[in-house]
């Protein structure tokens, strides 16, 4: 359902407040009508349906085998009545306290081509107002994106779209390696999506499918990856954090990433959000956040390069409570 109002510069705003139902469901998918409802409460109203999630009852998620104290003893799950606490400080400083959080939230890396550009903006706008960051994903830098500042501009295999201009807009940049729904593959945006306006954003003809090569052509070591990290660092004056997928070895890989300068890592784990993975690869190859964030924050402690250095904890992230249990895990900030 579509209401009208009047905004501020006396144009009409399209204010949507109803959804179409959603069918009930029995299957281990791990976005249930609850979990869908919860967003859609979240979007709505910004308030929660529930405070500890009712529908990881059966669920083999390791996270949803996890509880606080406090939910064991809790006997009104629902968030009726909740409180809004006064004089907490949520907020939080990532890459060695130069860039200042008002929650520990990234707002994931989704290229434009993959969104529509709409969503893109909105993201990134939300990021501004909020104080927390946006990352905007391989697809080149939205024009409208581009002016906001909360911002984190992907360097992934292809470089759609970026040059020096354009890696110093924003905040930080990311060296994207891999991510958590297909890790180890590239990316694949159809060529009947490049319309005229992805086209000028990643500097490709019109309808030619943008392809990204499982690797970086000019990263084949260790050795390799510390020259990017302080070649964009000094060109740009910006942190830089490196995104990989969550695999059985992203311990020693986040280890290898903060010994080679950089200032965090994302670590996207199995069942992360995208369009464009193979099913082979989607549903047997990487492992959930919540292991691969616990085992990483074990080995940098061990090695000695944990404080300041920032770990990000994405895929499969659906509300407060899965944040907060990743926080405890050894997460300093999460990914939506």
């Amino acid at each position: 359902m579509e209401l009208f109002a009047e905004r501020m510069d006396g144009k009409q705003a399209i204010i949507v407040d109803r959804y179409l139902n959603i069918p009930r469901q029995s299957s281990p998918e791990f976005w249930t009508a609850s979990r869908i409802e919860h967003i859609r409460k979240l979007a709505a109203t910004g308030r929660p349906a529930f405070v500890w999630d009712p529908c990881k009852s059966g669920s083999k998620r390791v996270l949803d085998r996890l509880f606080f104290r406090r939910e064991l003893e809790d006997l009104v799950p629902s968030a009726d009545g909740l409180e809004e606490p006064d004089g907490i400080d949520v907020g939080c400083e990532v890459a060695y306290g130069r860039i200042r959080m008002s929650v520990p939230l990234y707002l994931g890396d989704m290229s434009f081509g993959a969104l529509s550009g709409i969503p893109n903006v909105a993201l990134a706008r939300a990021a501004d107002s909020t104080g927390v960051l946006c990352g905007i994903g391989e697809g080149g830098v939205h024009p409208e994106v581009a002016k906001c500042k909360r911002i984190v501009i992907q360097w992934a295999s292809a470089r759609f779209g970026l040059d020096l201009h354009r890696l110093r807009l924003g905040e930080a940049v990311v060296i994207k390696i891999g991510q958590g729904a297909k890790p180890g593959i590239g990316g694949h945006l159809p060529g009947a999506k490049v319309v005229e306006i992805i086209s000028r954003t990643r500097r490709i003809p019109v309808g030619t499918d943008a392809i990204s090569p499982a690797p970086h052509h000019d990263i084949y070591s260790i050795e390799d990856l510390e020259q990017r990290i302080w070649a964009l660092k000094e060109a740009t004056g910006k942190p830089v954090f490196v995104k990989v997928a969550a695999t059985n070895y992203v311990a020693y890989v986040a280890a290898g990433v903060a010994r080679m300068g950089a200032d965090g890592i994302i670590i996207d784990g199995q069942g992360a959000g995208t369009g464009a993975a193979p099913s082979v690869v989607r549903d047997n190859v990487g492992i959930p956040i919540e292991l691969a964030v616990a085992t990483a924050d074990a080995m940098l402690r061990r090695e000695g390069m944990r404080e300041g250095f920032t770990v990000i904890a994405a895929g499969r992230v659906s509300s407060a409570e899965d944040t907060a249990k990743l926080m405890a895990l050894g997460a300093d900030c999460v990914s939506i």
